[in-house]
């Protein structure tokens, strides 16, 4: 991205991605907006939107790190569909809790798969705490999370176990084709 003096904007050379220095905004395709500061904090919305978007992404984390020479840790990270002027949603960090928490209370999981899900929760939660202490406020519970996330897992898992039974009984049945064809052939050759 190439810093516009009449302007007084950082554009890329299509004029898809652009980021303002004085409001520290960026945008691409000049609506989805995805870089905003807040409070003196920078907020970064990393969602995978498009493989143009994610260019764009890469293209700004490049120039708030090596030309605005910014701490790229002190920036606050959040993945949403929506664009940022849409305003800050918890539904992912809550969700990414959720999903976490049961998969760690399941049974029959190694000590690094449980250490990973343990990771996830203090991740998010972090995540959470800091746009709270920005003023952000939750549009959904962790309860109602939990409640979802419930429903989907158990619905992952049965579609899973389903799609194994099918599997086995597949392999089953073509063993059991495979056994007449061998006894079919006996008969004919004695």
């Amino acid at each position: 991205m190439r810093f516009r003096p009449r302007l007084k904007i950082y554009k890329s050379s299509t004029g898809n991605n652009t980021f303002n220095p004085e409001t520290f905004e960026a945008r691409s395709y000049n609506h989805w907006l995805y870089v905003m500061k807040h409070k003196g904090h920078i907020i970064f919305n990393d969602y995978n939107y498009s493989v143009t978007t994610n260019k764009h992404q890469g293209e700004t984390r490049r120039l708030m790190r090596n030309e605005l020479n910014l701490n790229m840790d002190k920036v606050i990270y959040v993945n949403q569909r929506e664009s940022l002027s849409s305003g800050i949603m918890f539904k992912p960090f809550l969700d990414a809790i959720a999903l976490a928490t049961i998969r760690l209370n399941s049974k029959g999981k190694s000590g690094d798969y449980k250490a990973s899900q343990k990771m996830i929760i203090e991740t998010n939660t972090m995540q959470i705490k800091q746009l709270k202490k920005l003023g952000f406020k939750p549009e959904t519970t962790l309860k109602e999370c939990l409640e979802r996330q419930q429903k989907n897992e158990t619905y992952r898992l049965e579609r899973a176990r389903l799609k194994s039974q099918a599997a086995r009984a597949k392999k089953q049945a073509l063993l059991t084709q495979y056994k007449d064809v061998m006894k079919s052939t006996d008969a004919v050759t004695i």
